[in-house]
C-alpha cells in the first residue's frame, strides 16, 4: 500500500492540508516546512493519487494561460492554436481550463500587459508563452515561477528566465539547414537578400544567424547583400523586396526568415523574377503551398506547429496534475524540408 498524505503529515507534525499545499506547490507554506515535507515524501517514496487529484481539480479547475501572436496577423499560428485547442479538449475532463490571449505579433508592451492580465485577473496556475526575448519578459516569467506558476515557452524562447522548458525548433540548426539548401540551390555562388521577421523574437534572429554561419564556413562565394526586418508584415515585406530587387539586378536569391512570404513573392512576380530568383522560406501555410506549386518558392522548412501548441499544455498539465516535470529543458520539434513535389 502506498504512502498517504496523512502519514507524511503525522511524521512532519503538520496538518494534511499543509502537506497537500507543499507537495502541490500551492503556496502559503513556510519554506523550511515545505522542504521538510518534500524530503519526507521523497524518502518514503510518496506518489500522488492521480485519480483523486483529478477529482479535486475538476471541482476546482486549474487554469493555463496561453499567449501567442494572433492567427489573424500570422497564418502560421492558426495551426499552433489548433494544437492548443486539441490539448484543451484532451485535458478539460481533468479540470484544466485553457485561456488563450493573442498579441499583435511580437509586441513587447502588449505581451507584458497580457501576462499581467492572466496573472491578476484570471488567476492562472500555469502559463504557455511565445515569448518576446526581452529582460522584462524574463523578469515576469521569473516572478511567476516564484509564485509557483510554472511557465513553458514555445515557438520562440527567452534568455535568462526561470521557465520550465522550451518547445520548438532548434532555430540555429533550422537556419543552418536553410543556408545549406541555398548553397546547393545556387551552386555555392551568388548574391542573396534576407528579409527577416522580428529580431526581438529569438527564433527569427537565430534563423538568420544559422544561415550566415553556414555561408561563412562553407560558401565564400555567396554574398549576403542586404538584411531587413519586416516585422512579419506582408506589406513591409512586399515594399522592401520590390525596391531592393528593382534596384539591384545582380541579386539571385532571397531568404525569407519568417512571415511576410506572400508579400515578398508578390513583389518578385511583379518584377517578372518568379523562378529566376531562388527563394527559401519557412512553414507550410496554404499560401506558401500555392507558391511552392507555381515554383515561386524552391524550398520551405517546417517546424510542427500543432505540436508547438499542444506540447506545452501537456507538459503543464503533467506538472499541475502529477507534479511531473519534463526531463529536458529543450523539447525540439522536427526540421522538415518541403518542396513542390513533397506537399
Amino acid at each position: 500500500m502506498g504512502v498517504t498524505i496523512k502519514q507524511i503529515a503525522e511524521i512532519a507534525g503538520v496538518s494534511r492540508g499543509t502537506v497537500d499545499r507543499a507537495l502541490n506547490n500551492r503556496g502559503n507554506v513556510n519554506s523550511e516546512v515545505e522542504k521538510r515535507i518534500k524530503a519526507i515524501a521523497d524518502k518514503l517514496g510518496y506518489r500522488p493519487n492521480k485519480a483523486g487529484k483529478a477529482l479535486v481539480t475538476r471541482r476546482n479547475p486549474m487554469k493555463i494561460g496561453v499567449i501567442m501572436p494572433s492567427p489573424k496577423r500570422t497564418d502560421y499560428f492558426e495551426k499552433v492554436n489548433l494544437g492548443v485547442q486539441l490539448a484543451h479538449d484532451e485535458f478539460k475532463d481533468f479540470g484544466i481550463e485553457v485561456i488563450v490571449k493573442f498579441t499583435k505579433g511580437f509586441d513587447l508592451e502588449n505581451q507584458l500587459k497580457l501576462i499581467d492580465e492572466l496573472y491578476s485577473e484570471h488567476k492562472i496556475n500555469a502559463m504557455s508563452l511565445a515569448a518576446v526575448n526581452d529582460t522584462q519578459v524574463a523578469e515576469k516569467i521569473t516572478y511567476l515561477t516564484e509564485q509557483n506558476i510554472p511557465v513553458v515557452t514555445f515557438n520562440t524562447d527567452v534568455d535568462d528566465s526561470k521557465r520550465v522548458c522550451f518547445v520548438g525548433n532548434d532555430y540555429i540548426k533550422a537556419g543552418r539547414t536553410a543556408g545549406e539548401l541555398m548553397g546547393v540551390l545556387i551552386g555555392g555562388e551568388g548574391k542573396i537578400a534576407i528579409v527577416g521577421g522580428v529580431y526581438s523574437a529569438k527564433s527569427h534572429k537565430h534563423r538568420v544567424k544559422g544561415f550566415l554561419d553556414v555561408i561563412q564556413e562553407f560558401y565564400p562565394k555567396m554574398q549576403v547583400m542586404n538584411i531587413a526586418e519586416a516585422f512579419d508584415d506582408d506589406i513591409i515585406s512586399y515594399t522592401y523586396t520590390k525596391e531592393l530587387f528593382a534596384k539591384d539586378t545582380s541579386l539571385t536569391a532571397l531568404y525569407l526568415a519568417s512571415a511576410g512570404v506572400y508579400g515578398a513573392c508578390r513583389a518578385l512576380k511583379e518584377l517578372n523574377l518568379q523562378g529566376k530568383v531562388k527563394v527559401i522560406c519557412f512553414d507550410d501555410t496554404p499560401g506558401i503551398e500555392e507558391l511552392l506549386l507555381d515554383r515561386t518558392i524552391a524550398f520551405t522548412i517546417c517546424q510542427e506547429p500543432i505540436k508547438q501548441g499542444y506540447e506545452p499544455i501537456k507538459i503543464l498539465a503533467d506538472i499541475l496534475l502529477n507534479d511531473t516535470y519534463p526531463q529536458s529543458e529543450y523539447n525540439y520539434t522536427q526540421i522538415i524540408i518541403k518542396n513542390r513535389e513533397s506537399i
